[in-house]
């Protein structure tokens, strides 16, 4: 059974809003399940930005290590997605985030994914403590 609160959008401190485009449906008007999975991406990228990743000179990047997600309902046509993320454990080296999808006008979430990241050293991939100023501010999005 999922706790409630993990379903409600007010329980997740970052939000981003992610248009849904046509090429996103198949031919029953349905978004395609890996599709989901884009826009758990995208939110996941979103909420690195604010914590500061340099993506591009940070010796120390993201790895993609799990991800799950439980879907409830579809996201009908036409339509507008938002996610919801917060992190739920900080380790050593990984950050696991917990994202809710929404479609416009409910609060009530269609999507529940996890989605792991390990931070590796950029030239060998072998895990690496998450950069200090990041893992503080990845502090302030922790859910209760």
């Amino acid at each position: 059974m999922i706790n409630d609160t993990k379903m409600s959008r007010e329980n997740y401190p970052h939000n981003l809003d992610i248009a849904v485009r046509w090429s996103d449906y198949n031919m029953a008007r349905h978004v395609s399940n890996v599709t989901y999975y884009d826009y758990i991406e995208e939110a996941v990228v979103d909420l690195l930005k604010v914590l500061g990743l340099d993506w591009d000179n940070s010796s120390v990047i993201p790895f993609v290590a799990e991800s799950t997600c439980r879907y409830f309902s579809e996201i009908p046509f036409p339509s507008n997605v938002s996610a919801g993320i917060g992190i739920v454990r900080i380790g050593n080296s990984s950050l696991t985030y917990q994202i809710a999808l929404f479609v416009e006008g409910s609060d009530r979430a269609i999507a529940l994914a996890n989605f792991v990241h390990v931070f590796v050293d950029r030239n060998t991939k072998q895990p690496n403590p998450i950069p200090k100023g990041l893992r503080q501010k990845a502090e302030t999005f922790l859910l209760s």
